[in-house]
């Protein structure tokens, strides 16, 4: 008896919960509000495609790169050591432990959207550097510090112009003073190309299977006088390959002195493999050449407009690359070599009249845990310099460095931000036009930290 009341009870509560659900289901359905609140389907896909396209169309956006901290002389009781200019340029031995300043760019990005699809960008960017381990380095000449702050971009870009049609679909416009056309080696934060200035240019213009770009560049020459260098630039890139034509002119040679170059020519091409020549990777390939203003120091930028005759002529060749070694090892290096051929016409008894120099940079990490990894760095670099008299003088220099690396991810070799303690050796040896030889035997060993970080 127990055991049917049980079941009539349960019984009951069924059918009373199912009525229930009947009037409920009833009532919605009679509810107009309740429905379109509910089922308005096209409603909340425009909500969702909306809020898509505002992710990918950020209306602000704010990129930046740092870092900050000390080298110092463990042979000197811990004074500052310098690293540049001199034979231990990280071009030449390689960055890491061998930096000795603060240095930070911050970018700031508006964006405007029109209903039609176009575009534009305002872009401004706000750079410091300082040599300085104050903390209070001014911003000026105000006697506190020996950092400065500068506007290094400040361009306006746009894009997806209805009116552009055919090969000017995808093109984008540009003007104002920005980075162009920058390719860098990190390990040794060397810019083998760089045309940055101000000017007026057009990009991603579809020209066969590539892409077409066209420039004109101004700038200041980096050294020496302020001599204005004008150029024209011409990128194409199709495929796995890059190629750059540049011509400069600077009438402020022609007016100081009618030997100096007052022109210069560049080619370049780089060949972009998708393997570590063959392992796991990336790697690349370039070649440049220069006349005139074009080359020695002026190579890969506008123009050296301070010094380069007019037959001077320059050749680089170049390769670098990254590799996953396996689930502990990475493995970045380079490797590139550049001759300078610098006639001279000039009333001088004895004046350099080519050089050489060639380096190689190689940094194995390896990865203890998800944070921590070990980074070593080694880097050997050879000039040559030959005289109209028939000497010579050279140097080999070389640094070797050992750094533990705090990170938050040490799976990623690109990931920051990084938190490093180091411990550099610097040694060489220079030749000079006389045959004495003369080893560095001063400040060999630099201690220090390091942060970096990027976003």
């Amino acid at each position: 008896m127990k055991i049917q009341k049980m079941f009539t009870l349960l019984s009951a509560i069924i059918i009373s919960g199912a009525a229930s659900q009947n009037i409920f289901a009833k009532e919605v359905v009679q509810t107009p509000e309740i429905i379109s609140n509910s089922y308005d389907v096209t409603a909340l896909e425009d909500r969702i495609a909306k809020l898509e396209y505002n992710d990918q169309h950020p209306d602000f956006e704010f990129h930046g790169y740092a870092r900050t901290g000390l080298l110092l002389n463990a042979e000197r009781g811990l004074k500052k050591a310098s690293t540049f200019p001199g034979p231990f340029d990280k071009k030449y031995v390689g960055r890491l432990g061998n930096e000795d300043n603060t240095y930070a760019e911050l970018e700031f990005v508006k964006s405007f959207y029109m209903e039609n699809g176009a575009w534009a960008k305002f872009h401004a960017m706000l750079v410091s550097d300082s040599g300085s381990y104050s903390d209070n380095s001014g911003s000026g000449n105000d006697g506190w510090g020996d950092s400065s702050i500068q506007a290094r971009q400040v361009y306006v870009e746009m894009g997806n112009l209805p009116t552009f049609t055919g090969a000017f679909k995808d093109s984008t416009v540009w003007a104002g003073k920005r980075y162009y056309n920058r390719r860098d080696i990190h390990i040794t934060d060397y810019y083998y190309t760089d045309l940055s200035g101000t000017g007026l240019g057009v990009d991603n213009i579809a020209l066969g299977e590539g892409k077409l770009g066209f420039a004109t560049v101004a700038r200041n020459s980096s050294v020496g006088d302020d001599q204005d260098i004008v150029g024209l630039v011409t990128k194409y890139s199709i495929g796995n390959f890059e190629f750059d034509l540049v011509g400069a002119k600077s009438q402020d040679n022609e007016d100081e002195n009618s030997n100096l170059a007052k022109t210069g020519f560049q080619g370049f091409a780089q060949y972009n493999l998708n393997s570590y020549y063959g392992l796991n990777g990336f790697s690349k390939f370039y070649g440049q050449i220069g006349s005139g203003i074009g080359a020695t120091w002026g190579l890969g930028s506008l123009g050296n407009a301070t010094g380069n005759y007019k037959k001077a002529t320059s050749y680089r060749l170049g390769t670098w690359g990254l590799t996953n070694l396996n689930e502990k090892w990475d493995l970045f290096t380079t490797l590139y070599g550049q001759y300078d051929n610098k006639p001279e016409d000039r009333d001088l008894d004895l004046y350099k009249k080519n050089g050489f120099e060639t380096a190689f940079v190689v940094r194995p990490v390896y990865k203890i845990n998800n944070n921590f990894e070990l980074q070593f760095e080694g880097g050997i670099g050879y000039t040559e310099s030959n005289f109209s008299d028939d000497t010579d003088s050279n140097g080999t220099f070389y640094k070797l460095t050992f750094a533990p690396t705090l990170k938050m991810d040490s799976n990623q070799f690109w990931a920051r931000p990084e938190i490093r303690a180091f411990v550099t050796y610097v040694g060489g040896e220079t030749e000079d036009r006389s045959k004495t030889k003369e080893k560095y035997n001063d400040d060999n060993i630099r201690v220090g930290v390091q942060a970096e970080v990027w976003f």
